[in-house]
């Protein structure tokens, strides 16, 4: 059989994108899977390799799961530890720990020392009222400077005098 040198041409070309296609480890799959078709009876490199792929990506699935499930452990370990660090350390009870929960989830935050922040800011106390206090002179006590450095100094000196002024009152 003569073959003419444009058939020739056509079949070295055809070889030779064959060649590339197939040694290719970025178009090999697909060069064997579009093959595979044309000709179902064609054994491809993922054909062969699936009898060790099929129970290694069961595994590997398995694997991945266990990996799922240890972050996730991991993570509520963290967790937990920076939720007894609040209890521990800055005195949360366990109500204001279900509210630090709480302002997790609605902030949709991870870290419960940064929803104790949120939670905190949202709850500070109001500061206390100055009171009308001037001192223990013309305060609230009604004792001169004079009777307040008396009973500082001599605590039972001044009130064996509040005793007898109480008693000469009464007579």
């Amino acid at each position: 059989m003569d073959i003419d040198d444009m058939t020739a041409n056509e079949m070295a070309r055809a070889t030779e994108l064959h060649n590339r296609l197939y040694s290719n480890p970025k178009t090999r799959a697909r060069y064997e899977a579009l093959a595979k078709e044309v000709n179902p009876d064609a054994v491809t490199t993922a054909d062969q390799l699936e009898p060790v792929m099929g129970p290694l990506a069961e595994r590997l699935a398995k694997l991945e799961a266990f990996e799922a499930k240890i972050d996730k452990s991991s993570k509520m370990w963290e967790q937990k530890e920076k939720l007894d660090t609040l209890r521990n350390q800055f005195g949360f009870t366990d109500d204001g720990i279900m509210a630090v929960q709480k302002a997790m989830e609605e902030n949709k935050l991870s870290d419960p020392l940064e929803a104790a922040k949120i939670f905190q800011e949202q709850f500070r106390p109001t500061p206390a009222q100055v009171s009308n206090h001037a001192g223990w002179g013309n305060g609230r006590l009604g004792m001169s400077k004079d009777e307040a450095d008396k009973m500082v100094d001599n605590p039972m000196g001044w009130a064996d005098d509040e005793i007898y002024k109480i008693l000469g009152e009464n007579n």
